[in-house]
């Protein structure tokens, strides 16, 4: 009389794991388009630095990721709980102000220097606002700045344009001052190439954080 047994193996998989800013397939040069190589089809990239998933993919012509210069590439992004950046894209999942969902509300630290604007993303507090798609940009933003004890320190209007090919956005500021610390604001462009975005830039000249409130739109030419 024989007998028979069986036996369960389990196996560890261990996924890629670069992060974000190292995610493969990036295009090195955009005339002639050319990528560095990217991750092999069906291939998975779990980011830790951000807690985001990636596929490896093939596309082909006509698929919205065929021949993308911009991040993640012609890899396909799994949604997760930490996919703050699609979530903008698709629903303005940002952290806003009160019940006005047009408004984009951060706290920032002084500044000696100009230093990029942040806002509070979900898993992410100190993520840098981004204006996307930058060549030919022509955008307002409508902003008000307030201190620890919700006094007014600025308020105004910037227009930010940008033309095709220029590495420096203009940045023209109406605002008036409404308190001692002075706060400026400038723009300029940055990301890797196929990926370039604008940032707002701030310098304030106060000894506390202070509350900004703004609002961007881009009119339509």
């Amino acid at each position: 009389m024989t007998t028979s047994s069986i036996i369960n193996q389990y196996s560890l998989i261990i996924l890629r794991d670069e992060k974000e800013d190292a995610l493969p397939g990036a295009p090195t040069s955009l005339s002639p388009l050319t990528y560095e190589p990217g991750l092999a089809p069906g291939e998975p990239n779990f980011t830790p630095d951000t807690g985001r998933f990636f596929i490896g993919h093939d596309p082909s012509v006509g698929q919205k990721n065929f021949r993308r210069t911009s991040f993640p590439y012609q890899n396909i992004e799994v949604v997760t709980e930490n996919s703050t950046e699609l979530f903008g894209d698709m629903a303005a999942g940002y952290l806003k102000e009160g019940d006005d969902r047009s408004f984009y509300k951060t706290v920032l630290s002084p500044a000696a220097s100009y230093t990029p604007v942040t806002i509070p993303v979900q898993g992410d507090p100190a993520y840098v606002y981004r204006i996307n798609n930058p060549q030919s940009l022509a955008a307002f933003v409508d902003y008000a700045a307030f201190d620890t004890d919700q006094k007014p320190v600025r308020m105004g209007r910037l227009r930010i344009m940008q033309a095709a090919g220029n590495a420096t956005p203009f940045c023209a500021d109406d605002g008036v001052n409404m308190s001692a610390a002075l706060l400026s604001f400038s723009a300029s462009e940055t990301g890797p190439v196929g990926g370039r975005y604008v940032v707002i830039n701030y310098r304030y000249t106060g000894t506390a954080n202070f509350s900004l409130s703004f609002r961007l739109t881009r009119p339509t030419a």
